[in-house]
């Protein structure tokens, strides 16, 4: 399920939203190609404001998890 997502007057649409029973969002995920440059487009993700916790980003070769503002899981990747 996708929803948009509106910090002050930007509008965000994740690829793909986590939802709990309640239909809170609880994270988001984000594809991407596997041409793209991984750490380049999540840069330019959040850049543009893209949700700075609990975002996953992959692109079906490779994920990377981002859990806070400080780095991508203390670098977690898969």
């Amino acid at each position: 399920m996708c929803e948009t997502i509106e910090w002050t007057t930007i509008h965000i649409y994740p690829d793909g939203t986590l939802q709990d029973v309640f239909k809170l969002a609880r994270g988001y995920w984000e594809a991407k190609d596997t041409n793209d440059d991984l750490d380049a487009e999540i840069q330019k993700k959040i850049a543009k404001k893209y949700p700075p916790t609990n975002t996953i980003f992959e692109d079906t070769e490779e994920v990377a998890r981002k859990r806070n503002e400080r780095g991508a899981d203390g670098g977690h990747r898969q």
